[in-house]
């Protein structure tokens, strides 16, 4: 049995760091046992981050004959708030879980795993975090958003090849007009995919990386339309874009855009922030298609 480095859920304060830390006990020397502890004292974890160490627990789990996890402080706020956010059960830790289903705030969707048969299901309810606002949210982010997520979330579902399927978890900050969202999964990531197809072999990582934000850029399979809708939507709202995937990260600010090495992501980890009081222009996000309205109407009417 071999012991990892102990999680502190309260030190992971940003998606850049939870990804390297990730990272230093993801890719320790294969043992058939491994024990892993995670410590939940203090006020304040952040969703986006809880929602990694979620999928990289789940990644762990596929890996290893046996995960035995140590849940120590669990008399935290934090504590209360991870089992808010179902965090707890994807440990499946010895501790006593209790079943009992929260009444989760309106702003949040826990964690939740998803796959080809509830994909559309997960879209929606990331669309529904501000869709019905009393300070209502200008319509064209709304279905902007929700075209996005559906191309994002199937992007997991076609090409990652995950065993353990998706991971998605979001929250809406109010007070600061800001919708914070994960999509992630422990796939065979960007670079292998895309080079799958013979136009794009030659690709390194970060050339991989940068490309597949491009217009028609695929593996094969899809029109290569969701990251470049993204992008450019993200562009349009001076939001922010991260994709961890390999060893790379793609960054966008607005309208900046890089490309970086960082510590190795097994799969794809995409966080975005959208604002939710600037407005879209969905002729510059979209090139003038429209199709995606009919979309939102068929499902949101």
């Amino acid at each position: 049995m071999q012991n990892l480095p102990t999680i502190k859920l309260s030190e992971l304060t940003s998606i850049y760091s939870t990804v390297s830390l990730i990272n230093k006990f993801i890719h320790y020397p294969i043992k058939e046992r491994i024990t892993i502890t995670i410590d939940f004292k203090g006020e304040f974890v952040n969703p986006i981050c809880l929602g990694l160490v979620a999928s990289a627990l789940q990644l762990l789990k596929s890996n290893y004959k046996e995960v035995l996890i140590n849940l120590v402080n669990t008399d935290s706020i934090i504590f209360g708030y991870a089992k808010r956010m179902d965090f707890i059960n994807y440990c499946e830790s010895n501790y006593f879980i209790n079943t009992t289903k929260f009444t989760l705030s309106n702003n949040l969707i826990e964690i939740t795993s998803f796959n080809e048969t509830n994909d559309n299901n997960v879209a929606e309810r990331i669309v529904n975090l501000i869709k019905n606002r009393s300070r209502g949210v200008n319509q064209d982010i709304i279905e902007l958003l929700h075209f996005c997520m559906g191309e994002i979330i199937s992007n997991v579902t076609t090409h990652s090849k995950s065993k353990t399927g998706g991971l998605a978890v979001a929250q809406f900050y109010p007070k600061n007009n800001e919708l914070k969202i994960l999509v992630c999964d422990n796939g065979i990531g960007i670079h292998e995919s895309l080079t799958s197809n013979d136009k794009y072999a030659a690709l390194s990582e970060s050339q991989a990386l940068f490309e597949s934000f491009k217009k028609g850029v695929t593996s094969g399979d899809g029109m290569g339309m969701g990251l470049f809708y993204t992008s450019r939507f993200m562009e349009s709202n001076k939001g922010i874009l991260e994709l961890y995937s390999s060893n790379h990260r793609y960054y966008q600010r607005g309208s900046y855009k890089g490309v970086y090495p960082h510590s190795n992501w097994q799969g794809v980890a995409l966080y975005l922030k959208v604002n939710t009081e600037i407005e879209v222009n969905p002729e510059f996000v979209t090139e003038g298609y429209t199709g995606y309205k009919a979309t939102f109407d068929f499902f949101f009417d």
